[in-house]
């Protein structure tokens, strides 16, 4: 793993390479909404927190954290926004989803 958390390439399995080859940069992370929960050690307790900005259609990142690979990607679709997470195991997740009051979320 690089200095800071980051993930060198060698180590991010090849299918999330071809996914978010160019996303690995810090403000990155915080579109993605990747970051560890308040009383978190070692990234045991995440928060998916996405900004989904108005002048983009997608953003995602991942984290290679002590426990694993920490992933957030969404993008804008025609009914919505679609979030793909995924969390190492082990770990537990709370995911916030921005909504106006009486709008569906799907899970």
């Amino acid at each position: 793993m690089a200095r800071g958390g980051r993930v060198d390439d060698d180590q991010v399995p090849g299918r999330l390479r071809r996914e978010a080859p160019a996303l690995r940069l810090e403000p990155r992370l915080r579109l993605a909404g990747i970051r560890p929960a308040p009383d978190a050690v070692g990234f045991d307790k995440i928060v998916i927190a996405p900004r989904y900005s108005s002048g983009l259609s997608d953003a995602g990142a991942y984290y290679g954290s002590v426990r694993g690979i920490v992933k957030s990607l969404w993008a804008r679709e025609e009914k919505g926004i679609r979030l793909e997470i995924q969390i190492p195991p082990g770990a537990s997740a709370e995911v916030h989803l921005p909504c106006r009051i009486g709008e569906v979320v799907e899970i």
